[in-house]
């Protein structure tokens, strides 16, 4: 572990983070990959290998995952995490919300956007927590608005981020209700900020009129 955190890249201009799935040439298998890249490049500065989310509060998250370090010839994987801040204009992060399943099946990408988001101007809050009904650990996200509890993803991990949204994958619990037992069901989130459009400047001229009402 490093005595202090190290800032990757010039704290002046903002990286771009993509969480993607490539094919790993050792294994041969698809693995999921963070990338961080400055823009207007393709080159990414650092990556680290099967990252998972681990903490995600208002604008701020953590990934953590494995960081290929090559030694003299010969491939050494560390431990690394990353907290990542996002770019917005508002203090307070807002997200938009599409949930991706129904019933525990997988809807379409241009399916579910083409709704329009289940919810919006919401907060985002992801942490490790006993759940009861689990009877064990697991990392919980939770979709908040105006301090009320909307939606609750349990196992949660991220999908994929690319440069407009990012995807929360997980399961949804659903309590006991008449003669159905209680279920966990596969869900999803596509993730989004929502910034608000800025207000149009009224030109002078219409101020001078205004104000002579």
């Amino acid at each position: 572990m490093l005595p202090v955190a190290e800032q990757i890249g010039d704290p002046g201009y903002p990286l771009e983070l993509a969480v993607v799935e490539v094919t790993d040439q050792g294994q041969r298998r698809p693995t999921r990959v963070a990338r961080l890249i400055p823009p207007g490049t393709r080159v990414a500065v650092a990556e680290i290998v099967a990252p998972k989310l681990v903490w995600f509060n208002n604008d701020k998250f953590v990934l953590s995952g494995e960081d290929c370090l090559v030694r003299e010839r010969r491939t050494m994987h560390a431990s690394q995490s990353w907290l990542c801040q996002f770019d917005l204009p508002c203090k307070e992060a807002l997200f938009k919300v599409w949930t991706s399943h129904q019933e525990g099946v997988e809807m379409s990408r241009h399916r579910v956007l083409n709704a329009g988001p289940n919810f919006t101007s919401s907060s985002i809050a992801v942490s490790s927590v006993m759940h009861e009904q689990l009877g064990r650990h697991t990392t919980q996200a939770l979709i908040k608005r105006a301090a009320t509890t909307h939606l609750t993803l349990l196992d949660c991990d991220i999908a994929w981020m690319s440069e407009e949204r990012f995807c929360l994958t997980g399961f949804q619990h659903y309590p006991e209700g008449g003669q159905a037992p209680a279920r966990l069901l596969k869900q999803g989130w596509f993730c989004e900020p929502d910034v608000p459009d800025a207000i149009p400047a009224i030109p002078e001229r219409l101020l001078r009129k205004m104000s002579l009402r």
